[in-house]
């Protein structure tokens, strides 16, 4: 069967360390409604003999702001939603996003859902992104800290926040390690692209 998988190693990008989780505390200010249509979320996974890579939707959130910056926000991300991009249909693709939603990854029909809670919101004054953002990461029923770099932009009407970062997989519970000769790589790259819009 097909396994998740990339060529040798994991993209470069910044690694976001899992910790304990943070304290979620209520963030007041203004509520932006997160634009689905407008908001991506990609996913590359490594193997020791190639790659998968593919998309999954966010169901629903909001980024909340004061004064003209971001503070909190979070999202809820529908793990039915996987899907392979590389392989056709009728060629592996349909197995491959099969065995990503079985209990020997993300156990979709147990755990329906993903979600991501900002936690604090730091300006950066050098380097490749904006903000440094730390966030409660939820799946399997793990909730883990994450830290990751973001380029934000805050305006009257909408808000964005982008960024790249891989995650150690096994630190949510998904540990499939695939066959001896194909094994599969605990990093996971994510390219995260949020729109919100301004609640009317």
């Amino acid at each position: 069967m097909l396994l998740l998988a990339s060529c040798a190693k994991a993209p470069k990008s910044q690694k976001a360390e899992a910790g304990d989780a943070e304290k979620e505390q209520n963030k007041a200010g203004v509520n932006y409604a997160l634009d689905a249509a407008k908001t991506s979320v990609k996913w590359i996974g490594t193997k020791v003999t190639g790659k998968h890579d593919g998309t999954i939707k966010v169901k629903e959130g909001k980024l909340i702001t004061q004064g003209n910056e971001l503070v909190g926000g979070e999202f809820v991300i529908d793990m039915s939603t996987i899907e392979c991009l590389d392989l056709q249909a009728g060629k592996g693709k349909e197995d491959l996003e099969k065995h990503l939603k079985s209990p020997d990854f993300f156990d979709v029909e147990k755990y329906p859902t993903a979600k991501l809670v900002i936690t604090e919101v730091k300006k950066e004054q050098n380097g490749q992104y904006s903000h440094k953002i730390k966030a409660n990461l939820t799946m399997k029923d793990v909730t883990k800290s994450i830290e990751f770099g973001a380029n934000v932009t805050v305006n009257e009407t909408t808000v964005s926040a982008v960024s790249n970062f891989n995650i150690d997989r096994t630190q949510w519970g998904v540990n499939y390690e695939g066959k001896k000769d194909n094994l599969i790589r605990k990093e996971v790259n994510f390219d995260i692209n949020l729109t919100a819009n301004k609640a009317s």
